[in-house]
């Protein structure tokens, strides 16, 4: 069906796939997003910032590289604030017009791929209103709809994946076979009854069972037949490695702290990272190896463990954007994707059970979407996150937090 295309779809006619959360987004202009990043600026949208504001847009704007069309430039930040920033509002935006907007401000907290099966739409967290849709009361679902059905202009989309998706190092598969992969990945988050990391997990050893097939590239047959034997096993408990024994805490734990470690000292932090950051950090980074392991499970039993249904729907909503629509995470190494993502969970767990042993009572949906907002911002951007797993040495995969024994 869509196998073999080459060229993109007109704008006109182009499947753009994304959750619902965003296919009606509107900005509320808090201007939090207005701070700290570090923004691209292509040639185009140099020419017609130049045009409309003369020798102030060349003062704030750097070249970067004169020979790139997308990395053409960068915004110069002023005291980690955008120089165009008036108060919440910006002022390109108000006196000129949105399409005078560098397209990153524009698809904010959009992020947008093109491959031979359409548009891809994913969202960024960083985002207040964005985040905030995850605990509305309904679990967020995703979308195949026609461009002309959307709130934003689908020729935003700056990223073009040309070569075609592997599900793990040295093992392609077909776009076919990725489509229904993604379908039945989205079935197991939906699923009931099994923690959201048990989830995850499931999803790894199917793609490692999918490795071990000796056809190259993988065809839809093949992942149809992986699919359907895990319905069959009715996604049953996977073999005991996956599970976190006695001797995995100090891992996890120092796992956990390698990660916040390097973020906190990576730089610039936005106001919402700080007090997250630092209470999952300083939680348990002080204590000997055996007390910090006891420490931490502790914890976890306590102020997680009893977390109620609106927090595991808040975690499922959050799990299904990271997964689905996500090619940088998943079309490129479907396996590297889900441990990336693995990972990130395990960080957003452990801060939110930080953040909510400071207050002294359990996770609740507050305490978690400011861990994920936190974590998301500060992990999720970099995109070598899933290098950055791998150079701790460690399986993220094995390295969940699942009920401890």
């Amino acid at each position: 069906m869509l196998e073999g295309t080459k060229q993109p779809e007109a704008a006109s006619a182009l499947k753009v796939l994304l959750p619902d959360l965003l296919a009606s987004f509107t900005c509320d202009k808090c201007g939090e997003c207005c701070s700290v990043w570090d923004v691209p600026v292509d040639r185009d949208a140099y020419d017609r910032a130049v045009a409309a504001l003369g020798r102030e847009a060349a003062r704030h704007i750097e070249i970067v590289d004169a020979e790139s069309h997308f990395g053409y430039a960068r915004l110069r930040l002023a005291d980690g604030a955008c120089p165009f920033q008036d108060g919440n509002l910006c002022s390109i935006h108000r006196d000129f017009g949105e399409e005078v907007l560098f397209p990153e401000c524009r698809k904010f907290p959009r992020i947008l791929y093109r491959s031979p099966l359409g548009l891809h739409c994913t969202a960024s967290f960083a985002c207040g209103k964005t985040l905030e849709t995850l605990a509305a009361g309904r679990r967020v679902r995703v979308l195949h709809v026609m461009s002309d059905a959307l709130s934003f202009p689908p020729e935003l989309c700056d990223t073009h994946i040309d070569e075609p998706p592997c599900l793990c190092r040295g093992k392609g598969l077909t776009w076919e076979a990725l489509f229904s992969l993604e379908h039945g990945f989205l079935e197991i988050l939906r699923g009931n009854g099994r923690s959201p990391e048990h989830r995850l997990l499931t999803m790894i050893e199917i793609v490692r069972n999918l490795s071990r097939v000796d056809e190259a590239p993988l065809d839809n047959d093949a992942v149809d037949r992986e699919l359907l034997a895990a319905r069959v096993d009715g996604f049953g408990e996977l073999n005991s490695r996956f599970l976190l024994a006695a001797s995995d805490i100090d891992a996890q734990i120092d796992f956990i702290l390698s990660m916040l470690g390097a973020q906190l000292k990576a730089g610039p932090r936005r106001p919402w990272e700080i007090i997250p950051l630092d209470a999952g950090f300083s939680r348990w980074s002080g204590l000997s190896g055996r007390e910090r392991s006891r420490r931490f499970i502790d914890d976890y039993r306590r102020f997680c463990l009893p977390a109620c249904d609106d927090v595991m729907r808040v975690v499922e909503n959050y799990l299904v954007c990271r997964v689905s629509c996500n090619p940088d995470f998943v079309m490129r190494d479907v396996q590297s994707g889900l441990e990336a993502v693995a990972a990130l969970l395990t960080l957003v767990r452990a801060v939110a059970v930080a953040l909510a042993a400071a207050a002294d009572s359990p996770v609740t949906s507050p305490i978690m979407l400011d861990a994920i907002r936190a974590v998301d911002t500060a992990f999720f951007h970099l995109p070598d996150f899933a290098d950055c797993v791998k150079r701790c040495g460690v399986d993220s995969s094995s390295l969940l937090i699942v009920t401890p024994a």
